[in-house]
Parts: structure tokens; sequence; C-alpha cells
């Protein structure tokens, strides 16, 4: 019970500094009241293995008028500081002015991480650059400090259900009543309790193991435990049909057993079996 509590915290600990470390792009001029502000969506993160389009658009700092004849040039840096797109961007004037329009390929997100971004535009007297990171997950999302809350809320409550019912199916009596001879004097009732807060316990540990796998594939510092957390979980829900037969059918079983052992008690006779 204590190794639970204590992973679940250093969870906590490590997950909650993620959530700030995500980056964003802005805006990057030396002189705040002239050159080109690039304006694009505020993507922070790519879904892996999929195609992105992605659309600028360029404005006058000053007037905030649309430039049509800048040259926009995308680049992208990989965690080892390769340069894995270098490319200029296609004017789209025919879509709106000052637009720029680039296609970028699944194969640029085939690998989970934290990835520098630069989009720089340029005409004959001003620039503008946009700098910033992206990252690359399995879901294309990220998990902000709202939905980290709601992620280690459902972990700590999943967790202290589990270890309650745990704790209830392990200490809750199984065996019925006897005497100092060894017969049979009553029947024991909490037996079937028992078994409900095991299989209950089994039904909270398949979702304890979805939540983990869940948070392993949304940050990156879990990446490395993905494969554990995704066999972890496939595993145990496979057997959650099995073992939920099992259980009814040791229930029916018990249920019956004891109906005849009270029709023998109701007549007097006390069996040792």
């Amino acid at each position: 019970m204590k190794k639970g509590v204590f992973f679940i915290v250093m969870l906590s600990l490590i997950l909650f500094p993620l959530v700030n470390a995500q980056g964003q792009a802005f805006q990057v001029n030396l002189n705040p009241d002239t050159g080109i502000q690039v304006i694009f969506p505020r993507f922070e993160t790519f879904k892996l293995n999929q195609d992105f389009n992605l659309t600028i658009n360029t404005h006058n700092i000053s007037d905030g008028r649309h430039i049509t004849d800048a040259n926009c040039t995308i680049f992208i840096v990989n965690q080892t500081g390769k340069i894995i797109i270098n490319q200029k961007l296609e004017r789209a004037n025919d879509l709106g002015e000052g637009l720029h329009v680039i296609f970028l390929n699944k194969g640029n997100f085939s690998q989970k991480g934290f990835y520098d971004l630069h989009i720089d535009c340029q005409t004959s007297n001003i620039g503008g650059l946009v700098d910033g990171i992206y990252k690359v997950t399995d879901t294309g999302e990220d998990l902000d400090t709202p939905k980290v809350v709601i992620y280690l809320t459902l972990l700590f409550g999943a967790l202290f259900f589990f270890l309650l019912c745990l704790y209830g199916g392990i200490a809750l009596p199984f065996k019925n009543k006897r005497n100092e001879a060894a017969k049979i004097i009553a029947i024991e009732r909490l037996k079937y309790f028992k078994l409900a807060l095991l299989f209950l316990s089994y039904i909270l540990f398949v979702w304890i193991a979805n939540l983990l796998f869940a948070l392993a594939n949304n940050f990156n510092i879990l990446t490395s435990y993905i494969a554990f957390f995704e066999i972890m979980f496939r595993v145990i829900n496979s057997f959650s049909f099995v073992v939920f037969v099992i259980m009814f059918v040791s229930m029916l079983f018990l249920a019956w057993k004891d109906l005849q052992l009270e029709k023998l008690l109701s007549r007097g006779i006390n069996p040792k079996g």
C-alpha cells in the first residue's frame, strides 16, 4: 500500500511541472513598432504520424495592413538539433491577402517529443519572425492544468478505493462460523461481500492501468513506459470478463451450498465439512 501511494505522489510531482513546460510560439521583432506580424493557428501539439496543413497570414505591425509580397520560410528542428524542415511557404493570395500555406507531411511527426519551430518572413525592407516549440503526442492533445488535476484526482480516487476494496476483500472472513468441535454453527454472509470487493478491486485496478496508459501517452517523460502500461492495461482488461464469470459462478455455487447447509442447520445437524 505504501509503495502504491509513494508512486502516485511521485507521479503527481512529475506531472505538474510539465504542464508549464509546454511551449507556445511567440512574435520576435527587434523594433515592436515596425516589421511583419506573423499570424497563424496557435497550435502546441501535433498528432503522431498525421499530416498537417499550416496557413499563416502576414500583416504590417505599424498599420495592420496585409503584406502580400513577403517571402516566408519555415524551419523545424528536432531534439538533436537537426533541421528536419527548411522550406519556403507558398503564397496563397487567391485565398486571401497575405496568406501563405504549407503541407507538412506526417513523416515530420514520426517521433514523439519537443521540436523547435521558426517562421521567418521578409520583404525588401522589413521582416518578422515567429519562434517557439511544439510537441508531438499520440493523441495530438496536450494536458493542461485543469486536465492534469482531473486525471490526478481520478487516479488518487481510484487508488484509494482500490486499496480500500482490496483491504476489505482480504480482511473479511470467508469460512463459516464453527464451534470448538469444528462443527459449523452459522453461515458467514460476509463471504459474498468479500468476493464482491475483490472483484471491484480488480475493476478499479483496470481503471488505474488505463489512467496510467493515458498519462504516458500525453507526457513525453513517461514515453518509455507507454509499452509497459499498454500491455498491462490490455492484459488485465482482457481478463475482466473471465474474472466476472468466475466470480459470478462462485457466488452461485456458494449460495447453493449455503442453502443446503442452512437446511441441515435448521434440522439441528452441524456438519464438519
